[in-house]
């Protein structure tokens, strides 16, 4: 697997100014997701939690990427696609779809919950997928 994705929020957001289609984007960061996952995982399982929106979307071809590679990857939901490009992405992933409360831990995690537009927390995020911070 290869990566050419790009990384920087602000090229992303330039991008999507432009009309980069959304799906060509997803297939990219996919794309990207899985060649950097595989290259730390070195030949071992993978896990991919996703999220409901657009970035779920990355994650699950991300893992149709891993998959068609001979990687053994899984992939777990918090919520079912809410978005065009979520939907898309799950019906191109072809293996099953675990709740997230029922994944089993993995030594490569690929993180698709939220996007970098997705800055903090409300009340409808589950308190499983709230980032921990330090008291103090």
């Amino acid at each position: 697997l290869r990566s050419r994705g790009v990384t920087d929020p602000r090229v992303l957001a330039a991008m999507e100014r432009r009309g980069i289609l959304e799906l060509e984007l997803a297939e990219k960061a996919g794309v990207g997701l899985a060649a950097a996952a595989a290259g730390i995982a070195g030949g071992g399982p993978i896990r991919v939690v996703v999220g409901p929106g657009n970035n779920g979307g990355d994650g699950y071809v991300a893992a149709r990427h891993l998959a068609a590679a001979g990687v053994d990857v899984r992939v777990a939901a918090l919520a079912e696609p809410a978005t065009e490009v979520a939907r898309w992405a799950r019906q191109g992933w072809k293996g099953t779809v675990e709740p997230l409360g029922n994944a089993e831990p993995s030594a490569v995690l690929v993180d698709c919950l939220f996007g970098t537009g997705r800055v903090r927390h409300n009340r409808d995020t589950p308190r499983a997928a709230r980032p921990r911070t330090p008291r103090g």
